[in-house]
């Protein structure tokens, strides 16, 4: 039997992105889903099979909501748990290229501040992170790094987005991406200085975010020099500023998590952890706190654990 072709990536990215609106334009969007499940003649026999049993159940998910009953968050995840195993099946290089340049090029005309963008990063990232093509992952991730407007906060975590989902199946070649734009970052002109603080800020946030999301087998060979040292960089070399200091608590709570997630590993130890706690506690003083606050931070208890990020607590007194 001849494989039945797959959908056009933009009749695809097009029924996804009007979905993640439901109740948007007179409830268009809600029909989006149905769009797909009544293309069975297009849709490969893997996919089609998947989206049967699927599709019912997004459906069912919206009955009876409205605009403002509807859990945006929720329904967004819902949509892009439904996207990611569909790319696996759909075993398709030069489709799911063409899928992440359609919705590349939809980001690029939606709207700014609107929830259909902020999803569009993450269908992005969930889209790269499913294509083989190596080359065209690493010039997006690139591209993306390069061309993120970082003074303006949401597009700054788009960038995030794109990135650290990648990141899931292509750890290694996300974590390249990031070191060689850092590179960049040296060379700034003087008149660029605040975006390059930004973009430090927002850096420090992709490790931590690709920690969360990298393979575990793959985050503790790489947290050490790859991550931790990449995200003490950038704080030592920037204007540490309020936005950078937030930066690096976010950063270290979200290692942490990362590092706990792998589970207990008796004989792992993160090198420059004095280094990094030191640096947390500089940190601290400096916008009024004392050491012992620290604690009640979110990564404070989970830093004093034997397999926390830090193994043991260091003294709050200057090094």
């Amino acid at each position: 039997m001849v494989p039945r072709p797959v959908p056009a990536p933009r009749e695809e990215a097009g029924a996804v992105v009007a979905a993640v609106s439901p109740h948007a334009s007179g409830g268009r969007g809600a029909a989006a889903p149905q769009l797909l499940q009544a293309l069975p003649s297009t849709i490969h026999g893997a996919v089609g099979a998947k989206w049967a049993a699927e599709i019912p159940l997004l459906l069912q998910h919206l009955a009876g909501t409205t605009a403002s009953s509807l859990h945006v968050a929720e329904w967004e995840s819902l949509l892009l748990k439904f996207l990611q195993p569909s790319l696996e099946l759909i075993e398709n290089e030069a489709w799911t290229v063409g899928l992440s340049q359609e919705l590349s090029r939809q980001l690029s005309s939606s709207p700014r501040l609107s929830w259909e963008k902020c999803f569009l990063y993450k269908a992005l990232g969930t889209a790269l992170a499913a294509c083989g093509c190596l080359s065209h992952v690493q010039e997006q991730t690139q591209k993306y790094l390069k061309e993120a407007n970082y003074l303006e906060l949401w597009e700054a975590q788009g960038m995030i987005s794109v990135v650290s989902r990648c990141a899931e199946s292509h750890f290694q070649l996300a974590l390249s991406s990031v070191k060689a734009f850092m590179g960049t970052l040296k060379h700034q002109k003087q008149s660029n200085l605040v975006r390059t603080r930004a973009a430090r800020a927002a850096l420090m946030v992709v490790y931590s975010r690709m920690a969360l999301r990298a393979p575990r087998e793959q985050l503790l060979a790489h947290v050490r020099r790859d991550i931790v040292g990449n995200v003490l960089w950038l704080y030592q070399e920037g204007c540490q500023d309020a936005q950078l200091k937030l930066s690096l608590v976010q950063s270290v709570t979200e290692i942490s998590l990362a590092i706990g997630a792998v589970g207990a590993c008796p004989r792992f130890e993160l090198c420059r952890k004095r280094e990094l706690l030191q640096t947390l506690l500089v940190s601290a003083r400096s916008q009024g706190r004392r050491a012992e606050e620290l604690w009640a931070l979110p990564w404070g208890g989970f830093a004093q654990r034997r397999d926390g990020l830090l193994g043991q607590h260091v003294s709050s007194r200057a090094p």
